[in-house]
């Protein structure tokens, strides 16, 4: 989801339009990707905020500059997947959890965000009356968030845990 304007813009030619070729790489971890960027095998790089501001904060990485927005869909928007009939309001998720992907350079906690998933569902759900601290969270690999919530492992996961655990980098000329 978050990729998809990168990847209509190649597919429409606006790049090639711009007279830029442009290649899109995926890495297996958000490491790779920053490492990627530092040795300048990437010049831009699509993945959770959290990830870049945590190697930029430790000095594993310095100068990231955010060019655009990737996450939200719509301004005040966050979504939260459930397929347990009973939950319609995000009061309902006051004692439940909600599997994320599992962290890549922050450690992992099931109180604290520690990737944008987890940061943005904890703020939408303190703006909705959630007491956060009754939520918990449980880190997943990416590929198993989906069959969590379909046997009821997890009770809810942001839709962009959908994605892959890191995110795409591209290389233009």
């Amino acid at each position: 989801m978050d990729d998809a304007p990168l990847y209509m813009a190649i597919r429409s030619g606006l790049f090639a339009k711009a007279g830029l070729t442009v290649h899109i790489q995926t890495y297996s971890s958000a490491a790779n990707e920053i490492s990627a960027l530092a040795s300048g095998s990437a010049d831009i790089a699509i993945g959770d905020y959290a990830d870049f501001f945590f190697a930029q904060d430790t000095g594993a990485r310095r100068g990231f500059t955010i060019v655009a927005d990737a996450y939200d869909a719509a301004p005040s928007v966050m979504e939260v997947l459930t397929l347990r009939l009973g939950i319609t309001k995000p009061q309902q998720l006051q004692g439940k959890t909600i599997g994320t992907p599992e962290p890549q350079g922050i450690p992992f906690s099931t109180r604290l965000p520690y990737s944008e998933e987890t940061l943005a569902t904890q703020s939408v759900l303190t703006n909705d009356g959630v007491n956060v601290a009754n939520v918990g969270w449980k880190a997943l690999p990416t590929g198993q968030l989906v069959s969590a919530l379909q046997n009821h492992q997890v009770d809810a996961i942001p839709p962009a845990s959908l994605l892959s655990t890191s995110g795409d980098s591209t290389r233009g000329q």
